[in-house]
């Protein structure tokens, strides 16, 4: 897996999030994480990109929290990765993303 930059500031105040890419398939990612941590399941799935493209994600806590609310240790992987302040910077990459409390 590789490490991207973050381009963009943390997703809330107080946050901590580290971002990863792999040419995985997300279903062999989320396939590796569902044993591991608790899955929370989200109402709808990730947006439709302007090429028609349906972006994939699946959530996982990974400490004790019960709601991704209420964790402050969380985790999203998501398929393709989407970037960039416009959310023009497409890549068919699968990414995992953390996002710890401060």
């Amino acid at each position: 897996m590789r490490r991207l930059r973050a381009r963009r500031p943390p997703p809330l105040p107080g946050k901590q999030s580290e971002v990863y890419t792999t040419d995985d398939s997300l279903d062999k990612v989320y396939a590796f994480y569902e044993g591991m941590y608790k899955e929370i399941a989200m109402r709808s799935g990730g947006p439709k990109l302007p090429s028609g493209q349906q972006v994939k994600w699946y959530f996982f806590i990974l400490d004790s929290g019960t709601t991704l609310a209420n964790s402050k240790f969380w985790m999203k992987i998501q398929r393709p990765y989407v970037g960039g302040a416009d959310g023009s910077d497409g890549r068919d990459l699968t990414i995992i993303q953390t996002v710890r409390s401060k």
